[in-house]
C-alpha cells in the first residue's frame, strides 16, 4: 500500500529507470576518480609503461668481424648490407688491386621493438649486427649477450631470431657485395636459431671461400614478456668473436 502522500507519478518504471541510469553514471565518476587518486598515492599505473631499445654490438680485435653500428667502418669490397642500405654507407673509392681503405657506415640499421610493461611482444625492426669476413679463413664465430643477468630482470623471457645472410663479390669497381648482382641471400641452415634467456649465447660455424661475407643480423618476430621497463636493462648488448679453423 502507497502513503496518502506519495506521489504516484514517481513510481513510473521509465522514470525510475532513468534516475538508476542517472545514479550509475555518477557513481562510475566518482569511482574512477577515486581510482585515479588512489594509484598516484600508491605509485601504482594501471597502463604498462613502455620503453626504448638500443642495441649495442661490440667485437674483439680481429680482421674478421665488424660490428654494426653508426661510425663504424666495413671492408672496402662491402656496399650495402641487408638491412643498413647502400646510402647508409659512405664508399671510398675502390681500388681493384687493394683493399687499404674502409666504407663508413653514416646511419646503422639496428634491430628494434617497444618493450611495454606486462605484456608480450616481438621484435617489430630487422636490423645488422655484425659483417664477418670469411674472405681468407673459415671460422667460429660466438655472439654473446653480455648483460643477460640484467635483462632477465626486465624480461621474464625473450627469445630473439638470429639470420645469417651470406654474398660472394670480387675486388672489382663498383661491384659491391650487397648491391646489384651481389646481393645478400639467407642462409637458411645458419637461420633456425633464437637467441634466449636462458642461454645468451650463440655459435655459428662459417665456411670460407673467395670474396665471401656474412652478414649476422636479427630478424623481426620471435617474442618476449617483459616485467618491467625501469628496472634493469631492455637493450642487449652483443659481443662477437672470431676464430679460424
Amino acid at each position: 500500500m502507497t502513503s496518502p502522500h506519495t506521489d504516484l507519478s514517481t513510481l513510473d518504471p521509465t522514470l525510475l529507470a532513468a534516475k538508476s541510469g542517472r545514479r550509475r553514471k555518477r557513481f562510475l565518476a566518482l569511482s574512477v576518480a577515486a581510482l585515479a587518486v588512489l594509484a598516484v598515492a600508491m605509485g601504482v599505473s594501471f597502463l604498462g609503461n613502455t620503453g626504448a631499445t638500443e642495441v649495442k654490438v661490440e667485437a674483439g680485435k680481429s680482421n674478421f668481424v665488424f660490428p654494426v653500428a653508426t661510425g663504424n667502418t666495413l671492408p672496402l669490397a662491402v656496399g650495402a648490407l641487408e638491412n643498413t642500405t647502400a646510402t647508409a654507407i659512405e664508399k671510398e673509392a675502390f681500388e681493384n688491386s687493394a683493399h687499404e681503405k674502409e666504407n663508413k657506415i653514416k646511419t646503422a640499421a639496428l634491430p628494434s621493438w617497444s618493450p611495454t610493461e606486462s605484456t608480450a611482444g616481438e621484435v617489430a625492426g630487422a636490423g645488422d649486427l655484425a659483417l664477418v669476413n670469411a674472405t681468407e679463413a673459415s671460422l667460429i664465430v660466438n655472439v654473446y649477450v653480455t648483460n643477460l643477468a640484467a635483462m632477465q630482470i626486465d624480461y621474464s623471457s625473450f627469445a630473439f631470431p638470429i639470420k645469417v645472410y651470406e654474398a660472394t663479390c670480387a675486388a672489382k669497381a663498383t661491384e659491391y657485395c650487397g648491391e646489384t648482382g651481389h646481393a645478400w641471400k639467407v642462409n637458411e641452415e645458419l637461420s633456425k636459431t633464437y637467441l634466449t634467456n636462458t642461454e645468451g649465447n650463440l655459435s655459428f660455424s662459417l665456411k670460407s671461400g673467395a670474396g665471401k661475407y656474412y652478414d649476422i643480423t636479427m630478424g623481426t618476430g620471435g617474442s618476449f614478456y617483459v616485467f618491467s621497463t625501469v628496472a634493469a636493462d631492455l637493450s642487449p648488448s652483443f659481443y662477437f668473436t672470431a676464430q679460424a679453423t
